[in-house]
């Protein structure tokens, strides 16, 4: 892989709003749009060499949604593209955006945006209608992996698979319910949250502690409202550069990316590839699972990072330090760029010198990337 050194120098978001409550009537590209306005300031656009950004609920939105948030947002000339792969878009435009400083531009903005409350209902009524017809809603679709088997249920048969009880689940819940709550304690995403004129915080969902609560899937499973991230509202954007563009304009930076990779196996059974891919990656970069002080793991079932704890024997006390999307919503496109700020956010403050960030759309695909702090000498030399 190409040595030039690739940034993340800075990442907001909004607020994110549970579904159907305070941002059920703003649509994605304006919440992207306010999540940009935070990187405004830092360089100037033509600096810039694209926008790409994830967005999994595209309905009725029109064509390239993010172009309308670049714009919104005063992003008038930049070039623009809008993917959609669904919990691994975030960390994919990422990836796509570092590919673009490769072949020569100084800078670029990456990120996701969705709004669950605005996802609309869809009749397929082309070809006229039937009494039989359905009625397709197109957030369940979001989670239907290409199988045909909901998401849900994909995940109900890897518990299955791997012997993963509801009370794991629930502990991992427990863990990032607490996690999140600490941060909210201490302020810690003041920083990265740009707020609105209808939300300025978090629209946190309530851990019910005590309350009994049925399997969501069906009666005899293990997966329920706790232990499933709650489809929610909101944008990230990322600000990456090449290092030597932005020493020029005297700009610091979060982290560095070292390297990425992509791999897909069998559809749903993404854990079978797992442990090779993730350890393949370190490898290749003279690294082992014990030089990774943090991780981050796309939560939006509890199962998932709790089987990747296991595979990988990582302990959990070094993974979604700051509660994951399961404690603070799932924004689909959006999750895994979230997830990438937090990490980048989190190894500067604590100085950790190695992250990683792993997110899978449960249809046998997996994005992991490799991430590496600024850490300081003795002689207080960056290296």
């Amino acid at each position: 892989m190409n040595r030039t050194e690739l940034c993340i120098v800075s990442g907001k978001r909004t607020p994110i709003g549970s579904i159907g409550k305070s941002l059920r009537q703003v649509p994605s590209p304006f919440l992207l749009a306010q999540a940009l306005k935070g990187l405004k300031n830092l360089v100037p656009e033509s600096w810039l060499g694209c926008g790409v950004f994830a967005c999994a609920l595209q309905k009725g939105l029109g064509i390239n949604p993010s172009k309308q948030g670049l714009y919104l947002a005063g992003f008038d000339r930049l070039n623009s593209f809008t993917i959609n792969t669904g919990h691994t878009g975030g960390i994919k435009s990422l990836i796509l955006a570092c590919q673009e400083l490769l072949m020569g531009s100084s800078g670029a903005l990456c990120g996701g945006f969705d709004s669950s409350s605005l996802s609309p209902h869809v009749l397929l009524g082309r070809s006229g209608w039937k009494v039989s017809s359905g009625i397709i809603d197109t957030l369940p679709q979001a989670y239907t992996s290409s199988t045909g088997i909901h998401y849900g249920l994909a995940i109900e048969e890897l518990n299955i698979t791997y012997n993963i009880s509801r009370v794991e689940q629930e502990t991992y819940s427990r863990y990032a319910f607490k996690r999140r709550n600490l941060c909210q304690k201490i302020k810690y995403f003041n920083e990265e949250i740009v707020a609105l004129d209808v939300l300025i915080d978090d629209e946190l969902c309530v851990y019910p502690e005590f309350e009994p609560i049925s399997p969501l899937f069906y009666s005899k499973g293990s997966v329920t409202s706790l232990t499933t991230a709650l489809p929610s509202d909101g944008a990230t954007v990322l600000l990456v550069a090449r290092k030597d563009a932005i020493e020029k304009l005297g700009i610091d930076y979060l982290v560095s990316v070292v390297d990425w990779v992509e791999k897909r196996g069998d559809p749903i059974k993404f854990p079978e590839i797992l442990n090779k891919t993730v350890k393949g990656l370190l490898a290749r970069n003279g690294l082992m699972i014990d030089h990774v002080g943090l991780w981050e793991f796309n939560d939006f079932f509890a199962t998932i990072p709790f089987l990747c704890c296991k595979i990988l024997d990582v302990k959990l006390e070094n993974t979604n330090v700051t509660g994951g999307n399961l404690s603070l919503g799932d924004t689909l496109g959006a999750s895994s760029a979230r997830s990438v700020l937090n990490c980048a956010r989190w190894m500067k403050i604590r100085e950790i010198e190695f992250g990683v960030v792993l997110s899978t759309n449960c249809e046998g695909e997996i994005v992991v990337m490799l991430l590496k702090g600024k850490i300081q000498d003795k002689k207080g030399e960056i290296y």
